[in-house]
């Protein structure tokens, strides 16, 4: 009898390793494959159970351009298009992330297209708002944000200018976009993480504007800031959405930020005598430069327009 209770506690012991054993290695398994699907997510734990193809989907992750290309871009260009010309991305780097947001109906999209809140009219902003939205936590180190017609031929090309003072006016003053890469990589510093592009400079009024202001004041709580609790008297700014900003920027304010203006930017139109998308995307032209943490009065050397024709004076008056 004792023998006999001797062996059977030997079996129990054995069989209780044994459990344990393979206890441990379920636990390890399990682990490992909770860290892969961690690693794959980058931290979003809203789509952790989501196949990784219908993450990416999600995340709107475009393709590489070509093969080879780096998988982690620097930089990324942001273009809201509706019936222009888009032959001058022949010119972006190969390494840059590009997106293509079409805003209008019935257009041949590109490799690079997503469409997006057509319903919202031609706008850029909301473009732009649904790039920081989508991309908010895979944001490259820049983005440069443009028009389909940013550059000074296509800008002739669609017959979009206006007349001032008997001269033609442009969105840039770049006429090929490897100017607008040389710019972006000289001027944009950590000091200065914001840059314009715009050509003209323009003094607005806040909240007075027959047309914008009330979508001015719509806005204001989005913007507000402990260094900035009042809405500024003045805004001075660069006309068109063409700019070259630093992630750190774009990220001083939260992705819910970005999400709630653009559903103001989508769907104000939809209430009766109340702004529609346009006027508040004239609004935000106004204010992008306060959204990514600049004064209100935008600082000389986010100016790269200003700052390249003064150097051109300086090097001619060194020359005469």
């Amino acid at each position: 009898m004792a023998i006999m209770k001797r062996s059977t506690l030997g079996h129990v012991a054995t069989t209780r390793s044994l459990l344990l054993l393979l206890t441990v290695i379920a636990l390890s398994v399990t682990t490992r494959s909770f860290v892969a699907i961690l690693s794959e997510t980058s931290g979003d734990w809203g789509h952790l159970s989501l196949p990784v193809e219908t993450r990416r989907a999600l995340s709107r992750q475009p393709m590489e351009r070509e093969q080879g290309q780096a998988l982690d871009p620097i930089y990324t260009l942001v273009v809201v298009r509706c019936r222009g010309n888009m032959e001058w991305l022949n010119e972006v780097p190969s390494d840059w992330r590009i997106i293509v947001y079409e805003k209008c109906r019935n257009r041949s999209p590109t490799k690079f297209s997503v469409t997006t809140a057509v319903n919202a009219g031609p706008e850029e902003c909301n473009g732009y708002l649904d790039y920081i939205y989508d991309y908010y936590y895979n944001l490259t180190n820049v983005t440069v944000f443009f028009h389909e017609d940013g550059l000074i031929p296509y800008t002739k090309q669609n017959r979009i200018r206006a007349i001032k003072n008997g001269k033609e006016w442009y969105h840039t003053g770049f006429y090929n976009f490897s100017e607008v890469v040389a710019a972006t990589q000289e001027f944009l510093t950590p000091q200065q993480d914001f840059l314009h592009f715009g050509t003209g400079t323009r003094r607005d009024a806040f909240g007075e504007d027959e047309y914008h202001g009330e979508a001015q004041k719509m806005l204001w709580p989005f913007f507000r800031t402990e260094k900035m609790p009042y809405p500024p008297k003045q805004i001075i700014f660069k006309p068109s959405g063409h700019m070259a900003v630093a992630k750190e920027a774009i990220q001083k304010r939260s992705r819910d930020t970005y999400g709630a203006i653009l559903q103001q930017a989508r769907y104000s139109t939809d209430v009766s005598f109340w702004q529609d998308s346009r006027q508040v995307c004239c609004a935000m032209e106004r204010m992008w430069h306060l959204l990514f943490g600049q004064p209100p009065i935008l600082p000389g050397s986010a100016m790269v327009y200003d700052i390249l024709n003064e150097r051109k004076q300086q090097e001619a008056t060194s020359r005469a």
